[in-house]
């Protein structure tokens, strides 16, 4: 029996992973209340002011599989084990939460050592973007290699019918990290918040 593509095996990991993750992102949820606190914005004369959104409140949530971020308070967690032939056994937990109108998402996949070797990273970050779109009936807009430390990251956004999602798709040691903000209208300031605030805590 011939071995099938390292891609199409990871790319079936990775779409399970961006599946479970696109359910909390199409939740309704309350619109961000503006914030009386900051100034308020015209864009004519003829035209009321509009005051700006209320900011996200992140605060530290630190996972036992090793692993750091700042999320909106109350996250959910769903941890799950699952086997891919060729591939072996993989680990994934995902963290999601809500604030007002704003859904943020970290997914972590432990993989056995054998399938994340240099061509294995490689063929996360080049069809991270892609396999996020298929998920979500949408299509890349934007898309970018990032610099992170420790390892090797892409930036991506998705448009679709039910709104946007930005992404940071990262690949450190045996483990990916996908960190997820959906939206409607402009990307929330708190987004590069979230994606930098990601720290390896220990081996786990």
């Amino acid at each position: 029996m011939v071995n099938p593509p390292l891609s199409t095996l990871l790319a079936i990991a990775t779409m399970a992973l961006f599946t479970s993750q696109r359910a909390i992102a199409q939740e309704p949820s309350p619109k961000r209340e503006s914030s009386d606190k900051q100034p308020a914005t015209t864009e004519s004369a003829d035209q009321a002011p509009t005051a700006a959104l209320a900011p996200i409140v992140l605060t530290p949530f630190e996972a036992t599989e090793g692993f750091s971020v700042l999320m909106p308070k109350d996250p959910k967690v769903k941890r799950d084990k699952k086997w891919l032939p060729f591939v072996g056994t993989f680990f994934a937990i995902s963290v999601k939460a809500k604030a007002s109108d704003v859904a943020f998402i970290v997914a972590r996949i432990l993989f056995p050592p054998k399938a994340l070797d240099a061509d294995g990273e490689r063929e996360i970050l080049s069809t991270a973007a892609a396999t996020q779109a298929k998920s979500n009936d949408g299509k890349v807009v934007k898309e970018s290699a990032v610099s992170i430390p420790g390892g090797k990251a892409i930036d991506f956004t998705i448009a679709s019918a039910k709104g946007m999602t930005t992404c940071r798709v990262a690949v450190l040691g045996n483990s990916q990290y996908s960190l997820c903000v959906a939206y409607t209208g402009s990307v929330p300031a708190e987004a590069s918040l979230f994606f930098d605030s990601l720290k390896i805590t220990g081996s786990k």
